[in-house]
């Protein structure tokens, strides 16, 4: 198995987009390039699927829905309006997301464009990537959540019957998984993302690392008037100025690239974000009280929120791990102006003035921080709801 490029490592991102209609594009050569295109037959998938999920949600609407008429479950009110805010949400998203991806799509083609252009760049440097890995981890992220998602499911289906509970209609079952399939393929997508620039970042800190060693051996043998040649970075020669230029460069296309991260999945994280809150707190308040009742359904749902800390947990690190990076970048570019030569000082305090302003972390719509802290923060505040609950519940009979 040969991967040879960014298109070859993300083929498996790149066609699911194509299939889910979630900014679908595709790879096709334009002369002797590969680069990755978009046209109206794209747009056509989006509304397929528009046209698909609205004619299901008005067969649904004719069916009744044991999950909000109590029929399922034993709920009591709060419950009711936790299964109703994540239901709602879930029809909302589906229709905003595909709007998004209908306006966005220009912009996840452009992306993969410039990282193809960004590794052809690199590869003067002799540096190559393990695409056969990144295409391995491309597997593994966006088959792992399917495929769990649909084991739960079957569990649950088969569990209906045993404890004699109230039968989903498929169609609704469909208006109920689809939007969160969708906004799970979402993270997945904005996890990847923030691989492929983790990974670009940290190769422009790498060569900016080399140059620091440069620097510092051309010090100590100055007077001795020695050329140091790095072998592994610096090939037929390059100069300092020449090699910090293409860090310059590439920072701040990286950048741009995070920018457009940003744009493109705001919106599916914060509504990423409800749903795990949601699923999260009345999971486990399904779990402390129907254990016992209903050993299986609890079991269902004790694993729904396992899949929600997972989501939580794999898009914060993956943005936190990306601004590290970035981070990383300016203590580099500090300790070059420390044993840099005159002649590239200027260059290095124009780069260090545009690390200050160039904003590379990751935020939800400007709304709040996306970082290592973010789950603990969601999941700190489930638990101290599902403790308000408890205290308002444990001098009341169970009514789950």
């Amino acid at each position: 198995m040969t991967k040879r490029n960014i298109f070859d490592s993300a083929s498996i991102t790149i066609y699911t987009s194509l299939l889910i209609g979630l900014f679908p594009i595709y790879v096709d050569k334009s002369g002797r390039r590969v680069v990755a295109k978009t046209n109206k037959y794209c747009t056509v998938v989006i509304c397929i699927y528009l046209a698909f999920f609205t004619l299901m949600l008005y067969l649904g609407s004719l069916e009744t829905n044991p999950v909000i008429a109590g029929k399922m479950y034993n709920f009591n009110t709060l419950a009711k309006l936790l299964i109703l805010v994540v239901t709602l949400v879930g029809v909302l998203a589906m229709y905003v997301v595909f709007l998004l991806s209908y306006s966005f799509k220009p912009l996840f083609r452009d992306f993969f464009n410039t990282i193809a252009t960004i590794d052809k760049s690199l590869a003067k440097f002799g540096h190559r990537f393990n695409y056969k890995t990144e295409f391995l981890e491309n597997v593994l992220v966006t088959v792992a959540g399917p495929i769990f998602i649909l084991s739960n499911l079957a569990m649950e289906l088969w569990n209906i019957p045993r404890e004699k509970i109230t039968p989903i209609p498929p169609v609704l079952l469909f208006c109920h998984l689809f939007p969160f399939v969708l906004i799970h393929h979402g993270e997945s997508q904005f996890f990847l993302t923030n691989r492929i620039l983790q990974r670009r970042f940290a190769v422009v800190n790498l060569i900016l690392e080399k140059l620091n060693e440069r620097f510092v051996l051309r010090g100590k043998y100055c007077n001795q008037q020695k050329k140091i040649v790095l072998r592994d970075l610096i090939k037929n020669e390059k100069t300092d100025e020449r090699i910090l230029d293409f860090c310059v460069q590439s920072h701040d296309k990286l950048c741009d690239m995070c920018d457009i991260v940003n744009k493109l999945y705001g919106f599916p994280l914060i509504i990423g974000c409800l749903i795990q809150f949601n699923t999260i707190v009345f999971a486990f308040c399904y779990c402390y009280f129907s254990l016992s009742i209903r050993p299986i359904s609890t079991l269902g749902w004790f694993l729904w929120s396992i899949l929600r800390i997972y989501e939580l947990a794999r898009k914060s690190i993956s943005a936190h791990i990306r601004a590290s990076e970035t981070h990383a970048t300016f203590q580099w570019i500090n300790k070059l102006l420390i044993h840099c030569n005159t002649h590239v000082e200027e260059k290095l305090k124009i780069f260090s003035l545009q690390l200050k302003h160039r904003n590379v972390y990751c935020t939800v719509l400007g709304l709040f921080p996306m970082d290592g802290s973010f789950a603990f923060t969601v999941i700190g505040a489930a638990t101290i709801y599902i403790t308000i609950i408890y205290q308002f519940q444990v001098n009341k009979p169970a009514c789950y």
